[in-house]
């Protein structure tokens, strides 16, 4: 977890909801915290539990209730993918966000 302070000196940031009952994003933000403080790589690969990345950790936390934000279907999952899946909408951005 970061503080808000954290993102303030970005280019651009987005803040993102997917498009869930507020029920599944409970559950999805539990999976999150049961996984708080296990090992952080910048790379981590989709399967496998050893390694997590923020975004990771997203999709896995959706992934448990059959639900796939990665629209690319790639290796890893990248901010990118998250703001492109069809499941997910933008609540707030600053910045121009590069596309």
């Amino acid at each position: 977890r970061q503080p808000v302070e954290h993102y303030r000196n970005y280019d651009w940031a987005c803040i993102l909801r997917v498009k869930l009952p507020e029920a599944a994003r409970e559950v999805a933000a539990e999976y999150a915290r049961q996984r708080e403080g296990r090992i952080f790589y910048p790379m981590a690969f989709k399967p496998g539990e050893r390694y997590w990345n923020c975004t990771k950790i997203i999709w896995a936390a959706y992934q448990e209730q059959g639900i796939d934000l990665d629209p690319f279907n790639d290796l890893w999952v990248t901010p990118d993918a998250l703001y492109q899946s069809p499941w997910v909408e933008v609540v707030d951005s600053e910045g121009e966000i590069p596309l």
